[in-house]
């Protein structure tokens, strides 16, 4: 896998904002390792989708981890 590191360091400060955790690296998960909740999953998909201009299809299943969200977001781009 290619990392694009400008859309993961994107996507790994959206994922401090919304859980106010400080240490998120691209293997982070979003409700194991940052306690995140489902409420803030679907405010953290909104905000990615926004500043890339793509739609997650949420019955393909969760990206959880800054690595798999760049990695979805660079199939749809």
């Amino acid at each position: 896998l290619l990392v694009n590191e400008e859309i993961l360091n994107v996507i790994i400060e959206k994922m401090k904002n919304i859980t106010h955790q400080d240490e998120v690296n691209k293997n982070s998960d979003f409700f194991l390792d940052l306690g995140g909740d489902s409420l803030s999953y679907y405010e953290l998909v909104a905000s990615i989708e926004g500043y890339f201009g793509v739609k997650f299809n949420l019955e393909e299943g969760l990206n959880r981890t800054p690595l798999q969200f760049m990695a979805t977001i660079m199939e749809k781009i």
